[in-house]
């Protein structure tokens, strides 16, 4: 089974293929401005580069974030697309349960991830997992809290918190540690090999596959229209 796995939702963005345990082919890139077409470069040299035409790809696989609002929409819709010819099968990934997955693998010690991103407007977002032989378990889902409310909702002794957003909460972050929390003092970001492989994992177990869509945990924001007569 070849999956065609992309991940948009942080600055250092990836796509990946894999078969199996196999990785055939890798891309990665940084983008600095708000929206980037990188993706639609990189993902016809990474074909090219495994040798495989994309009517034999089985399986499409993305990170729903949270996370970069444009790089995670521009991700789903590409890999919709894509799927559509065949009708193949779209799987939708958790960004930070790739980052849970890529500790997990690093640390086999591990039994509980935290994994904090900044949600903006004084706000951040929490996933919390269980790893049981290097897998996460999602216990419940990604939530919004206050940087107050952040010791009491991700603190304790034994876990593990990590950030693909170190670099703006290192501060926020930091007084977890009194709580008896190992911080992963770096950036740690979700990638697209990562994402294929929780896909699998999700079509082995017989889960239900629906349409992927990315994960917005702000409300919209809309204003009333102006009446310019």
């Amino acid at each position: 089974m070849k999956i065609l796995a992309v991940e948009q939702s942080t600055a250092l963005q990836s796509a990946a293929l894999i078969e199996g345990d196999s990785l055939l082919a890798h891309e990665q890139w940084e983008v600095a401005g708000l929206r980037s077409q990188q993706l639609f470069v990189s993902l016809p040299q990474l074909l090219r580069a495994a040798g495989v035409d994309a009517a034999a790809l089985d399986v499409f696989a993305v990170g729903l974030g949270p996370g970069s609002f444009s790089g995670v929409r521009a991700a789903v819709s590409a890999v919709r697309a894509m799927a559509l010819p065949g009708r193949r099968p779209v799987v939708g990934v958790p960004s930070p349960e790739a980052i849970a997955l890529s500790l997990g693998g690093e640390r086999r010690d591990v039994g509980e991830v935290i994994v904090v991103g900044d949600a903006r407007r004084r706000m951040l977002w929490i996933a919390a997992y269980t790893v049981c032989d290097g897998v996460p378990v999602e216990r419940g889902e990604i939530r919004l809290v206050d940087f107050d409310a952040l010791p009491a909702c991700a603190g304790g002794r034994g876990r593990l918190v990590a950030s693909p957003d170190w670099g703006r909460l290192e501060a926020v972050l930091a007084p977890l540690e009194a709580t008896g929390c190992e911080l992963v003092r770096r950036a740690v970001m979700p990638g697209a090999v990562d994402i294929g492989r929780l896909a699998a994992r999700r079509l082995e177990a017989g889960g239900l596959i629906g349409v992927p869509l990315p994960i917005y945990l702000h409300p919209a924001v809309a204003s009333a229209a102006k009446d310019v007569s």
